[in-house]
């Protein structure tokens, strides 16, 4: 029910989750991979696979 109010904006097309396990330590997250902007719809995709790729959880 939470995702429904937090996403009510017609300009999102594709949602993602992801969650990066290290022990007993979790950084989870959301999104949305597809925007529309000035009427096109990009893909950021390849940049946030990119960006979750180059993370590490540094828990000490």
């Amino acid at each position: 029910e939470m995702d429904k109010t937090i996403y009510e904006d017609d300009n999102i097309k594709k949602k993602f989750y992801f969650c990066m396990i290290d022990g007993s330590h979790a950084l989870c997250g959301a999104g949305s991979l597809i925007r529309k902007i000035d009427n096109q719809l990009i893909d950021f995709t390849p940049y946030i696979l990119k960006s979750l790729e180059s993370m590490e959880i540094g828990v000490n």
